[in-house]
């Protein structure tokens, strides 16, 4: 599985190459993007992500869990609370299944 997670406004560096950007920048790119992936499990409504790779480096080698919930055509996935910020929260996605033309 792959999870990559973004803000829709992410500030762009001033060079074209993709390897050259001010400090600033690339902590600004870091603050706004979030990815993963590994290998993954199901436990009756918990998903278990086993990171192999991740932007944040502490995960790496570390299974993260989540909660899933089916509900006609929409998939609920949550988080048991995280530190983000110095703050304890819960992060929710909710996918809608959309009809075919």
């Amino acid at each position: 599985m792959s999870v990559a997670i973004m803000t829709a406004n992410r500030p762009q560096f001033s060079s074209k190459d993709l390897a050259v950007g001010s400090t600033e920048s690339k902590a600004a790119a870091t603050e706004t993007y979030m990815s993963y992936c590994g290998q993954y499990e199901i436990q009756d409504s918990k998903v278990i992500h086993h990171i192999e790779g991740s932007l944040f480096p502490n995960w790496v080698g570390v299974d993260q869990e989540r909660f899933f919930e089916f509900t006609e055509n929409q998939l609920s996935l949550s988080t048991p609370p995280l530190m983000i910020r110095d703050k304890q929260q819960t992060g929710h996605l909710i996918w809608k299944r959309v009809a075919k033309a």
